[in-house]
């Protein structure tokens, strides 16, 4: 194939979703709406309140330093590197470009409570790093393809990136969770990472709430299309995280956690599963 016809595919795809998107009410700028209240779309506003309830900052769970001595090598070594990607991963432009798109001033809400949090976590991330002498480079070739889906995809594709984005994609804090409850000594660092779970959980589900309004719907084999770019992205992510460390973490194991995650999305916005198995850490 060439170049050529690569792009005609490109334009082709971008204008067919440029038609899709026309009709969806969500996108549609209502000139007569000046503020927020009479509330229009009661659960989108909703969520933002739940969310806007559970605010906190990073400095209330502490500032103090610990030591990862207490643990085997190869897991210290998986511990850093975790950190140190979650302290540098900035997935704003995405979180803007979605908040740019929707006209609605009650999902305006959400993003915006969304983008002050984001920085939360990076600083609370940045902090726990303090603590930590790290030498690692790391490979993530996840936003590349996030940016891309989030750019091409109609509008409903684009919330199904988005819900993945949030659930799939973090699936490294589940392993550093499970790597800090080995240890005595750490267990009180969960909580850190328990505050952005908790977020990035709120995060799915308001992808799928925007998702029911949604006019023109992915059909299931796009729905899984995207799901399954975003896996193997995410596998391949983890696999580098882990590297050649020694430790109780193998490929097959997080690839099965990574597809458990994917299957819970595809329950989410009500499709097939695809992979149909289960939680090889539980």
């Amino acid at each position: 194939m060439s170049l050529s016809d690569i792009t005609n595919i490109r334009i082709h795809k971008d204008r067919r979703s440029e038609i899709l998107d026309r009709n969806e009410p969500l996108l549609i700028s209502n000139e007569k709406r000046f503020v927020l209240f009479p509330i229009q779309y009661n659960d989108i506003y909703a969520a933002y309140q739940v969310i806007s309830s559970k605010f906190y900052i990073p400095q209330q769970f502490g500032t103090e330093t610990y030591s990862l001595n207490s643990l085997p090598i190869g897991e210290r070594e998986i511990i850093e590197r975790i950190l140190l990607y979650w302290s540098y991963y900035n997935e704003q432009s995405l979180i803007f470009k979605m908040n740019n798109d929707i006209q609605i001033p009650e999902a305006r809400c959400f993003f915006g409570f969304q983008i002050n949090s984001q920085i939360n976590h990076r600083e609370l991330f940045s902090i726990l790093l303090r603590s930590v002498n790290y030498k690692h480079d790391l490979m993530d070739n996840k936003i590349e393809l996030l940016t891309n889906l989030l750019e091409n995809e109609s509008f409903g594709g684009r919330l199904i990136t988005y819900s993945a984005m949030e659930s799939i994609c973090i699936s490294s804090l589940y392993i550093l969770k499970m790597l800090l409850l080995k240890s005595d000594e750490l267990k009180y660092l969960i909580i850190r990472i328990d505050a952005v779970l908790n977020d990035k959980s709120e995060y799915t589900k308001f992808g799928a709430i925007l998702f029911r309004h949604c006019i023109n719907k992915p059909n299931e084999s796009k729905f899984h299309s995207i799901i399954k770019q975003i896996v193997e992205a995410e596998i391949e992510f983890l696999v580098n995280i882990i590297g050649s460390s020694i430790c109780s973490f193998n490929q097959s194991p997080l690839s099965e956690f990574v597809q458990f995650e994917a299957d819970k999305i595809c329950d989410l916005f009500k499709f097939q599963r695809i992979y149909k198995g289960e939680n090889p850490f539980k």
